[in-house]
């Protein structure tokens, strides 16, 4: 089930990075990755897919050290 993004409760990182996915992933991964989280890298825009939202975010961090 996914959960409605309130932006406003958002930090400014979690907004620029929901932003990054409208902009360059959500076509892509919403077709071929549904139901999987997604982790971004702001700086570089490097995402990781995982089954949870942590899971994607290990495999993220260990490619940014």
């Amino acid at each position: 089930m996914q959960t409605a993004i309130k932006p406003s409760l958002l930090s400014p990182l979690a907004k620029e990075a929901l932003s990054i996915y409208k902009k360059s992933l959500r076509e892509e991964l919403e077709c071929s990755h549904l139901g999987q989280a997604v982790a971004i890298h702001v700086e570089s825009g490097d995402h990781a897919i995982g089954d949870s939202h942590s899971a994607a975010a290990r495999l993220l961090m260990t490619r940014h050290k």
